[in-house]
């Protein structure tokens, strides 16, 4: 059976447009992606400004995309050669269900 899942990736802002663009360039694994502006918050959290230093949350991206289950670590050891050191955190979910609204939902 294909399993799909939702790989969730947490970016620092400043480097969310070149990880969108390194995942643009794996058309054949990953058809689309969602990104949501985000806040950080935690002991792992290095502050570029005061404002977020007041404020306790770094402003992040949350980049959302629904891909086979097979894929994940190709993905993720792309991304860990081009962010190598970077503050990029993963995480991946398995997918129930999913389709667009005016469709009919496709159990996966």
């Amino acid at each position: 059976m294909v399993k799909m899942c939702q790989l969730s990736l947490n970016v620092p802002q400043s480097i969310c447009s070149e990880v969108m663009h390194h995942l643009m360039l794996l058309p054949e694994v990953i058809s689309g992606c969602t990104a949501v502006q985000s806040l950080g918050f935690g002991p792992r959290q290095h502050y570029k400004n005061i404002e977020e230093q007041i404020r306790g949350a770094t402003e992040r991206q949350l980049i959302l995309m629904i891909l086979l289950e097979q894929h994940i670590d190709a993905v993720i050891a792309h991304l860990n050669t081009a962010f190598q050191g970077t503050e990029l955190f993963y995480w991946a979910v398995p997918i129930v269900t999913a389709g667009y609204s005016a469709e009919r939902a496709t159990t996966v």
